[in-house]
């Protein structure tokens, strides 16, 4: 399986888990929508909680990389850029907030999931925390 189809796995698996939650699709499913063998997917995740692992280091990765292309912008437009980002993930793609997504399933989710949920929190608290903190020392 070519990186791009292990791309496009992450993508689909991300579309799926924003918007039924972890335990709200299956394997199955998910390789029907990318048309290919449930046995496909195993190549590379060699389970579910694998699979959102990788997911969730990868919402880690974007985010960060999300934050240095509006880094030139000030600390107030910036924090407007990602509210508008939600928004516009909320009401129009109809997703959450991958932080937010597995909350009612948190009891339920493996710990080396809940860590990497908990380092994308973190990320985003100290990036806003930074922000606010630069729009406290100009006023």
């Amino acid at each position: 399986m070519s990186s791009s189809t292990k791309d496009e796995i992450l993508h689909e698996a991300s579309r799926m888990l924003l918007s039924k939650g972890l335990n709200g699709f299956s394997l199955q499913e998910l390789a029907a929508a990318l048309n290919i063998k449930k046995a496909s997917l195993f190549h590379h995740y060699p389970s579910k909680n694998a699979l959102a692992v990788e997911l969730y280091r990868f919402y880690q990765s974007a985010f960060l990389s999300w934050t240095q292309k509006y880094a030139h912008l000030p600390a107030e437009k910036q924090i407007l850029a990602y509210a508008d980002t939600l928004t516009n993930w909320i009401c129009e793609k109809q997703r959450v907030c991958p932080v937010g997504a597995l909350s009612l399933e948190w009891s339920l989710v493996d710990p080396d999931l809940q860590a990497e949920i908990i380092k994308l929190h973190k990320i985003q608290r100290e990036w806003l925390t930074k922000l606010f903190k630069e729009i406290q020392k100009e006023h």
